[in-house]
């Protein structure tokens, strides 16, 4: 699958350190400077409180580039982000 959805947004702050809102700020910047919307789905999820919250889910190019402009060193080149957004849900589980 070209645009196949691989982690959200939730899983990448996690993983990279990063508040969830910095990761946010970072997607919605990128679909405003033109970045293709296949790359993200919106998504909802339970806080630890049970309110309803956002996270986008994100293709393995999306990762990158989220990574590369929140500054981090990216931890997810493209074939390392080939994990699969179910093994991921289950890794936070």
């Amino acid at each position: 699958m070209v645009n196949q959805l691989v982690l959200n947004s939730l899983e990448l702050a996690a993983e990279l350190a990063e508040p969830h809102y910095q990761v946010l700020q970072c997607v919605d910047g990128l679909i405003a400077d033109g970045m293709e919307r296949s790359r993200f789905r919106e998504a909802r999820y339970l806080d630890a409180t049970g309110v309803e919250r956002r996270c986008v889910e994100m293709t393995k190019e999306a990762i990158v580039l989220v990574s590369m402009r929140l500054g981090a060193e990216s931890r997810f080149s493209p074939d390392q982000a080939r994990l699969g957004h179910d093994q991921a849900a289950q890794r936070l589980a």
